[in-house]
């Protein structure tokens, strides 16, 4: 049809035909750019979602790690550790009835030196910020139990709220999941 046209003077002269494909031309230009435009807004509208989305799981999860709770939970657990180590000590002085001892003191940068202690029957016990307290075996015994029962609390009140905070990053996750999902399906 194209050849016919193009070969005929008077098909190519005709003003009806010129008109028609005047306005076709104009019609698939316009859609062509409404198309383009079209795309162009829903792209960056997802890109806009996606972002947000992103965005936020990253606020939620950095949240999680910068949050003071699994930093305080790692440094319980250590004194945890410390106080069980005490205290198997202590009752092992104890069993083994043993009055006087020679060890080795840690004087920093991994810098030992050789201590004697003539008697063990009292100690000297770390109470927290720089303080020590002078107990007796059985006295140093209540305390550590008293001092793990504590711990063992802190440390199941700081899960619970990291338990709840990665409940909470899982729903806002699982909700920007399913708007993007909403989004994808209703945008077509």
């Amino acid at each position: 049809m194209e050849k016919r046209i193009l070969e005929d003077a008077t098909i190519r002269q005709s003003k009806a035909l010129e008109e028609a494909l005047a306005t076709q031309f104009v019609f698939q230009l316009g859609l062509l750019l409404v198309l383009s435009m079209v795309m162009e807004i829903g792209l960056e509208r997802g890109f806009r979602i996606v972002g947000k989305g992103a965005e936020i799981s990253g606020i939620y999860r950095s949240s999680l790690k910068t949050r003071p709770c699994s930093r305080l939970l790692k440094g319980i657990r250590s004194l945890k550790d410390k106080n069980s180590d005490l205290r198997k000590n202590i009752e092992n002085l104890e069993k083994n009835s043993v009055t006087s001892l020679r060890t080795f003191v840690i004087l920093g940068s991994e810098v030992y030196m050789q201590a004697d202690v003539p008697d063990t029957r009292r100690i000297f016990v770390d109470i927290g910020l720089g303080f020590h307290v002078e107990f007796t075996w059985s006295e140093a015994l209540s305390y550590i139990t008293a001092r793990e029962e504590k711990l063992a609390r802190q440390i199941e009140e700081y899960t619970r709220l990291m338990t709840s905070i990665k409940a909470q990053i899982k729903m806002v996750c699982e909700g920007i999941r399913e708007l993007l999902q909403l989004q994808d399906q209703g945008s077509y």
